[in-house]
């Protein structure tokens, strides 16, 4: 799979909490790269890109651990 910087996030399938816990991470992981001194086209640049792969991993996820109990029909 493969993601694209001009792609729209698509968010569907998240709920508050889910994007709640992206924003934590992402508080995260700006923390750990304002470590690394890069400068700031080149933080935001990589803040866009764990921003969209943290949405693509948590569907992946939400997806492949839901039981099938809870799954809603199509």
């Amino acid at each position: 799979m493969e993601i694209h910087a001009d792609d729209p996030i698509d968010l569907t399938g998240l709920n508050k909490r889910d994007i709640r816990d992206i924003k934590r991470s992402m508080v995260i992981e700006r923390q750990k790269l304002e470590q690394f001194g890069f400068d700031t086209e080149t933080n935001e640049c990589m803040m866009s890109a764990i921003y969209r792969a943290l949405i693509v991993c948590k569907k992946i996820n939400k997806e492949k651990y839901t039981p099938k109990k809870y799954k809603k029909p199509l």
